[in-house]
């Protein structure tokens, strides 16, 4: 008759180790099994201290078939197949393998030749460096690849054919310099006018300026280093034109310092006790000498400007005399017997007139 040997067993419950064991004792988990082994040095018949798995598909590799590896596992030499988990360090990456990461991949070594392809949906935290370098892209929000949060005109290519901005306002445009610029408004109105408009200047010359240079006070205001002047009144007319007022000699401005800059120049006067709020054209024809053909300067506007001065009144834009205290009538008469009597100002009016009775003595002459 055969002897029997039998070990004990869980068949139903939890995965796991026996919570006991003898010294040397087997016991084996059927829900898992894993083969557990009493470790101990209590001698025959004592507790095991420690208890160890030893056997079966649950503890080691399975190699015959498919099997989830929990914990953290450490590979002695090159990884050959598809692992598909959490691989935290791959000592040594087998040229031409293909890994499949589904985890956080950190690659510390290991060979890579370029032949081998490495695939996965979780973060790179160190790439060899063999990989190479990379390029940040940001895709915005609507589908362009750009250098920064937002895209722009010139992440666009060249348009192929006519393009709507759907009646919407194209703003903050340069004036043209070329041929095929857009152009504004601003600069469109200035040309229907035939004029070269130019920042405006703080104040205008009522009279020769004696020397171009220093802060000046022209037309009340005390010019300060850097604001612009038109100057219109020099003796030597070829002085005219519009400068940058400075502590030392003043220069000629940027947009006005060659002669065709002048040619229909137009400048509005912003400040000043009789030329505020007018504007100036500069009445010169193409072909001069900056700096030796006279420059002439001629008023062109000067809206919110007029006041009616002695004898006028002013309505809107249109002047008319003002009414004084002689009445429309005709003074004196014929025969001599009463002679008119008048008072006029300086301006020439009658501002009074009279019908003087003359008293004929009758006695003889």
């Amino acid at each position: 008759m055969s002897n029997t040997i039998r070990i004990k067993r869980r068949t139903t419950g939890s995965a796991g180790a026996p919570s006991s064991l003898e010294n040397a004792e087997l016991a084996f988990n059927e829900v898992s099994s894993v083969l557990y082994y009493g470790v101990g040095t209590g001698g025959s018949g004592g507790s095991a201290t420690s208890i160890i798995p030893i056997a079966g598909n649950g503890a080691f590799v399975d190699l015959s078939s498919n099997q989830t590896i929990a914990g953290t596992k450490t590979f002695s030499s090159a990884i050959a197949g598809s692992v598909t988990g959490n691989a935290a360090t791959a000592t040594a990456l087998a040229t031409g393998r293909t890994i499949s990461v589904t985890g956080d991949l950190a690659y510390t070594s290991g060979s890579f030749d370029g032949t081998g392809n490495v695939t996965g949906t979780g973060t790179l935290a160190t790439v060899n460096s063999n990989v190479g370098t990379f390029t940040k892209i940001t895709i915005n929000a609507k589908g362009l690849a750009t250098a920064g949060a937002n895209a722009i005109l010139n992440d666009i290519g060249a348009p192929t054919s006519s393009f709507s901005f759907g009646n919407q306002a194209l703003t903050s445009l340069a004036n043209p310099t070329n041929d095929q610029d857009a152009a504004t408004k601003y600069y469109v109105d200035q040309v229907a006018q035939g004029l070269k408009v130019h920042s405006a200047v703080t104040a205008a010359s009522t009279a020769n300026i004696a020397t171009l240079s220093g802060l000046l006070t022209i037309d009340g205001v005390t010019l300060t280093a850097g604001e612009r002047v038109l100057v219109k009144n020099q003796t030597a007319q070829a002085d005219n034109g519009i400068y940058v007022a400075s502590a030392t000699a003043w220069s000629r401005a940027d947009d006005a310092n060659t002669w065709d800059e002048l040619v229909s120049a137009y400048v509005f006067v912003s400040e000043g006790s009789s030329q505020a709020d007018t504007g100036w054209v500069c009445t010169i024809d193409a072909g001069g000498t900056l700096g030796t053909t006279p420059i002439t300067w001629t008023q062109f506007s000067g809206a919110g400007t007029y006041t009616a001065s002695t004898g006028l009144t002013l309505t809107g834009n249109a002047f008319s005399i003002t009414n004084t205290a002689v009445t429309a009538a005709n003074y004196g008469n014929a025969n001599g017997t009463e002679t008119p009597t008048f008072t006029v100002n300086a301006q020439g009016q009658l501002t009074a007139a009279a019908t003087v009775t003359i008293n004929v003595d009758g006695g003889t002459f």
